[in-house]
């Protein structure tokens, strides 16, 4: 008896129209941009810099910087692909809100 009048005063559950998609985290990707961009900068220097010149610290380090910049812009650029390509492929369904 305690279940019929419980299922009595019960409503039923609403239904919503969602979206399920995967989204890349963009704050990792930039980050792993900003990595590989200034290991790429500091490996150019290796390879290109002179050390016995005065200054060769800064000159080092404003790769290292200008590398880990354009490495994350190209690391956001990446992500913003994926979120596209992972929009198209997006998928519509029914799902009730559970309340309590």
């Amino acid at each position: 008896m305690a279940n019929a009048e419980k299922s009595a005063g019960e409503t039923a559950p609403k239904l919503e129209t969602v979206q399920i998609r995967h989204v890349p985290k963009f704050g990792a990707f930039m980050i792993a941009g900003a990595v590989f961009g200034a290991v790429f900068g500091l490996g150019v220097f290796e390879f290109v810099g002179n050390t016995q010149a005065e200054g060769w610290g800064a000159v080092m380090a404003l790769l290292a910087l200008g590398g880990a910049a354009i490495g994350g812009l190209i690391g956001l650029a990446w992500a913003l692909l994926l979120e596209r390509k992972f929009a198209k492929r997006a998928k519509v369904t029914q799902a009730a809100k559970l309340e309590g």
